[in-house]
């Protein structure tokens, strides 16, 4: 389905394509390297943002299944850039947060400090920055709630889009 989009996107004129979600990622390395135009991947645009800020180990939070998928990871390998993820118990928190929560619109100060406890403690484990993986987590953390640099996948992504856009 998702290539089949991406085909109708490029007959109808379009000169990229940008899926504003992190999970649609998961089909990326299938769809994009046969695509007549290009999807411009959110996991590249990320890993290329936190190398250029000098990271090398990077926390990523998201949907468990972003969390627990490759598709970041692979990004990050590409760059030469760890990438750290929470433990079970702290993925499961994160994505409660997300689907019971931050997709109904509830932001929550007790949510934003179990999230911020999880931060802390992959600070802690060596990451140099947090990605926000999820396109609703911006709406529970941003940058002055944490020491952490915040790498906003979506922000970061848009600019790439723009970047492109205006080259």
């Amino acid at each position: 389905m998702v290539a089949q989009a991406v085909q109708a996107l490029a007959r109808a004129g379009a000169d990229f394509v940008v899926a504003a979600c992190n999970s649609i990622h998961v089909v990326y390395d299938q769809v994009a390297p046969k695509a007549s135009i290009p999807w411009v991947s959110i996991m590249s645009a990320v890993a290329e943002k936190a190398k250029a800020q000098g990271m090398r180990k990077v926390a990523l939070l998201g949907t468990i299944f972003t969390m627990q998928g490759s598709f970041y990871r692979n990004a990050f390998d590409a760059c030469q850039l760890d990438l750290i993820t929470p433990d079970a118990d702290d993925q499961r928190q994160v994505n409660r947060i997300i689907y019971d929560e931050l997709v109904l619109g509830v932001v929550r100060p007790e949510s934003r400090e179990v999230v911020l406890g999880i931060i802390d403690k992959l600070g802690k484990a060596g990451a140099q920055g947090v990605i926000l993986g999820c396109t609703e987590l911006p709406f529970l953390i941003q940058s002055e709630h944490t020491n952490l640099p915040v790498l906003d996948s979506t922000v970061i992504h848009a600019q790439k889009a723009l970047d492109l856009a205006i080259a």
